[in-house]
């Protein structure tokens, strides 16, 4: 991404990794919690054909998944916050 985006539009940071487009990942993100459960759960992470793949491995690293949302909810908080 950083190559193909970072390098060539001026108006992105140079360490461009991916752009968050997913909603309720960039609420999280930005601290929004109500409505969510999130557990840690023992992850692998690989390059496979070029694209990262994560699975549930019990030998895997502990990171923080979200396990479970209350979909109206974020549907509430997100129309609020884009209508506003």
């Amino acid at each position: 991404m950083e190559t193909r985006f970072g390098e060539t539009c001026a108006g992105l940071p140079k360490d461009t990794i991916n752009f968050q487009h997913d909603p309720l990942a960039c609420a999280i993100a930005l601290g929004w919690k109500d409505g969510i459960e999130i557990e840690e759960i023992p992850v692998v992470s690989e390059i496979r054909d070029n694209w990262l793949r994560q699975r549930v491995d019990p030998a895997g690293k502990p990171a923080r998944v979200v396990t479970r949302v209350d979909g109206s909810k974020f549907a509430d908080f997100w129309l609020r916050l884009v209508t506003a």
